[in-house]
């Protein structure tokens, strides 16, 4: 803080606050910190393989979520970062396989230069012992989110046939949490 009391600091539209003069006993990573959990699409979504999650994604405000900051945005299933950081990425797919033999799961995908390119970062997969069994992946990854003008992220369907994905914002949807650690 100055010596009058007064902190010295600009907001940006994503809400991500910059100190000129940091206060005293307040971290710069604290403030500056996102909290964000979105869920996917408003009912269940019929999925082939190699679909993108690119219904769109809605910030959940209910059920005592927290959410600080923020300033994530979706676009196509395209992710684009509101700060560049150290993110931890938390993905809850919940889906229900409508064959039991197929193996279902999500990839999540990375691109370093706006979509052009894109590589499998992580990924998990199950094979439901049932037609139409329920079944829940959850795909944590952490990233150093150097660029945010290219660097993009998304998730991918991979599936032996059709799937349904679990959407809205109840308890057994699908949901995914961004929670910025640190800076880079």
């Amino acid at each position: 803080a100055h010596t009058d009391g007064t902190v010295a600091a600009t907001v940006s539209s994503s809400g991500v606050v910059a100190f000129t003069n940091p206060p005293t006993g307040l971290g710069v990573d604290s403030a500056n910190s996102v909290i964000e959990t979105f869920y996917y699409g408003t009912g269940d979504h019929t999925e082939g393989n190699n679909s993108n999650l690119d219904e769109p994604w809605t910030r959940l405000t209910t059920n005592s979520t927290a959410n600080k900051n923020g300033g994530m945005s979706a676009s196509g299933g395209w992710w684009t970062f509101p700060s560049t950081g150290i993110w931890n990425i938390t993905l809850s797919f919940v889906f229900y396989d409508t064959q039991a033999s197929n193996s279902s799961g999500v990839l999540l995908m990375h691109s370093p230069d706006g979509g052009s390119n894109f590589n499998a970062v992580h990924g998990g997969y199950q094979a439901p012992k049932a037609n139409n069994a329920h079944a829940i992946i959850t795909l944590p990854h952490t990233f150093n989110i150097t660029n945010t003008t290219n660097e993009r992220l998304l998730y991918r369907i991979t599936s032996g046939g059709n799937l349904n994905v679990r959407g809205g914002s109840s308890w057994n949807s699908t949901k995914v949490t961004f929670i910025k650690l640190c800076p880079s």
